[in-house]
């Protein structure tokens, strides 16, 4: 499997400074993990909606969620393929399944279920807003994974299933949590869809329709399992750039070694 070597040196980086902070919240020197996380805006950003805006509880996490949602619009998902911790870590975890090594290993999901499956993290997001309006919101609390990792002293049993779907399960399916039960990445899909009717113009990967030769090995490499050939540009916004279809591409890298030539 071929990996964009710069994009995974700001994974581990991001990886790092995620660890560092958790380190910090393990030993009791900051606060609780939603003071950091954007997913905050979903989780107690509903809340004060529901409160009226009078007393935000986080913030800083807040508004960081806001910001990556809006930036979402005009780069896409990258916060998911560069930044988020979660992640990485699957991306790490799947690399050691000797099976990832075959282009056609897409886990135990048939691409019918996958159909369905992906549209569960948004039934997530809405039950996470409901119960944030509803002032509940330490029910999703009790299986947010960064809570889970970050205070590993109240962790429950909702909590260790979470780990164990990124863990274990994300080592047979790649990145099983962010196509199927990330609420995050259905709030930056919904970014994505907001950016489309508003007509802002969204960084996309090129795709060359034209000189492609229907190998597909694209569609067996994309971690995020699109459709990749099916326009000029990767459209879909389950794209988190990882440029996999485009290091992996028989044509592209026969361009690039011709420009290198010509040099």
């Amino acid at each position: 499997m071929k990996y964009n070597s710069t994009r995974r040196k700001w994974q581990l980086f991001f990886l790092l400074l995620f660890v560092l902070i958790i380190l910090h919240l393990i030993v009791g020197r900051s606060g609780i993990a939603h003071d950091f996380c954007p997913q905050a805006a979903v989780c107690f950003g509903c809340l004060n909606l529901g409160q009226g805006l009078g007393n935000w509880m986080f913030p800083g996490a807040i508004i960081f969620g806001l910001i990556v949602f809006v930036v979402t619009m005009f780069i896409g998902r990258q916060f998911c393929g560069l930044i988020c911790p979660f992640g990485t870590i699957q991306d790490l975890i799947f690399s050691l399944n000797k099976k990832a090594k075959k282009r056609t290993y897409k886990g135990i999901i048939s691409p019918k279920v996958h159909r369905v499956l992906k549209y569960l993290k948004y039934v997530v997001l809405l039950g996470i807003g409901f119960a944030a309006w509803q002032g509940i919101s330490y029910i999703y609390m009790q299986a947010c994974p960064v809570m889970a990792i970050s205070h590993p002293q109240n962790l429950t049993i909702l909590g260790a299933i979470s780990l164990f779907i990124i863990v274990v399960v994300g080592f047979i399916v790649e990145r099983f949590w962010c196509l199927y039960l990330c609420p995050f990445a259905a709030l930056l899909n919904i970014s994505q869809l907001i950016g489309r009717i508003l007509h802002i113009p969204r960084r996309k990967i090129n795709w060359c329709k034209a000189s492609c030769i229907d190998c597909m090995l694209c569609n067996d490499y994309c971690p995020m399992r699109i459709d990749v050939p099916k326009s000029d540009k990767v459209n879909d916004v389950e794209c988190i750039y990882c440029q996999r279809c485009s290091l992996c591409c028989p044509v592209q890298i026969k361009e690039k070694r011709n420009r290198n030539k010509e040099k």
